[in-house]
């Protein structure tokens, strides 16, 4: 029976401290630093490469590089740091909720200035996005009534490109140098980030399923294109376990709602809207959300449009009765916002006086000679006495 090697010794030794890199003399077995410096300063850097990996391998990371693949380039992340980022991942939390985690797509995050506009790019900021319908966005498409944050294509660089089909992990490791290791570090601990469940599931099979076995080789070849439903479904079923998985307990999602809370966000910026996001954000309260009038008055398109840059007045010919009539199916305390319509002024025309000399030969004057009789209105009494008239395109 062996015994237990002590923990110290008499003899000295002369490890190399992987921190600083230089060598110390010890008697202990079990020092593996020089000094208690150098131990802190390992820890806080493995905290560090932890929080990075964490960062690196979650779901939001995979939405920036989305992202920036889908602008083309990685500065539609410009100017982000560790408090823009956490609004970012606010909203970001907010749209995963109003579609139930991932049971439907009803909600997109739209962007304010377009990401492929033909003049400039929109950048990727909470102050850009707004969470619409997705049938609204689509129908949006790349307009831009104002407002926003975006990028002249001009000031784009080539270095910082990004072109679809670039793997997914060299893409956010281009977006951590983009942004800065630091900022990244510091963002993933202020939101506690974790790797995401599709990559914890994906690591986890990838780490069971065997290439020799025929079935796990098909699984292994199907394994990227799968949904994270069908993946989880895959791993219990390795586990032999049921696989039905955890169904979240989740709410239906009112269009109104969504508006109501974006309203509230977006009035930070433009105080224009402090008024009608009160009023709004009231109407969820008081108003039944199953009022056929919502759906079908100019009521939701208009606020769509409000938000993504169209001033108030712009809508205002529409939306102030729409808001009369959710302020009388309600009983509002709040007044009725108003905002004065768009005037088109015409300005008037100077009307200009075309005069005619007398000396003028009409077309009826040369056929004279050729003709017998002219009626009355081609004769030269009639063209002078009509010489000072204005024309009548005048």
């Amino acid at each position: 029976m062996t015994k237990e090697a002590p923990s110290s010794t008499n003899k000295q030794r002369q490890p190399t401290c992987p921190h600083c890199k230089k060598r110390f003399r010890t008697k202990t077995t079990k020092k593996v630093y020089c000094g208690s410096d150098c131990q802190k300063a390992a820890n806080k850097q493995n905290r560090r490469i932890d929080q990075m990996d964490r960062a690196t391998n979650s779901a939001f990371m995979y939405v920036l590089a989305a992202e920036v693949e889908r602008a083309g380039t990685l500065q539609v992340l410009q100017g982000h740091d560790v408090t823009s980022l956490t609004e970012l991942y606010a909203l970001y939390k907010r749209y995963l909720r109003a579609n139930e985690y991932g049971d439907n797509r009803d909600y997109a995050m739209s962007h304010i200035a377009p990401a492929r506009g033909q003049s400039a790019v929109g950048l990727y900021h909470a102050d850009n996005l707004v969470i619409a319908p997705s049938g609204m966005n689509r129908s949006h498409g790349v307009k831009h009534f104002g407002h926003g944050l975006s990028i002249h294509r001009a000031k784009l660089q080539s270095r910082h490109e990004v072109h679809k089909g670039d793997s997914r992990a060299a893409t956010i490791k281009r977006i951590v140098q983009f942004l800065g290791e630091d900022v990244i570090t510091e963002f993933a601990k202020a939101v506690k980030l974790q790797p995401s469940t599709r990559h914890k599931t994906l690591s986890w099979l990838h780490d069971h399923l065997r290439p020799d076995v025929p079935e796990h080789a098909e699984y292994l070849s199907k394994l990227d294109g799968m949904s994270s439903k069908a993946l989880t479904t895959l791993k219990a079923k390795l586990q032999d376990r049921d696989g039905k998985g955890f169904k979240l307990m989740t709410q239906d999602v009112h269009p109104l709602d969504i508006f109501a809370a974006e309203l509230q966000r977006h009035a930070v910026i433009r105080p224009d809207l402090q008024h009608l996001a009160a009023f709004i954000t009231q109407c969820t309260q008081r108003v039944n959300h199953r009022e056929p009038f919502i759906l079908e008055s100019s009521l939701l398109p208009d606020l769509f449009a409000v938000l993504h840059g169209k001033e108030l007045s712009d809508v205002a010919v529409t939306l102030m009765p729409a808001l009369q009539q959710m302020a009388a199916l309600g009983n509002l305390a709040l007044d009725v916002p108003a905002f004065a319509p768009v005037e088109v002024v015409v300005a008037a025309l100077p009307m200009t006086t075309v005069r005619v000399l007398k000396t003028f030969r009409s077309f009826a004057d040369d056929l004279g000679e050729y003709l017998p009789e002219m009626p009355p209105i081609l004769k030269q009494g009639h063209t002078a006495a009509n010489a000072t008239n204005s024309l009548p395109w005048e």
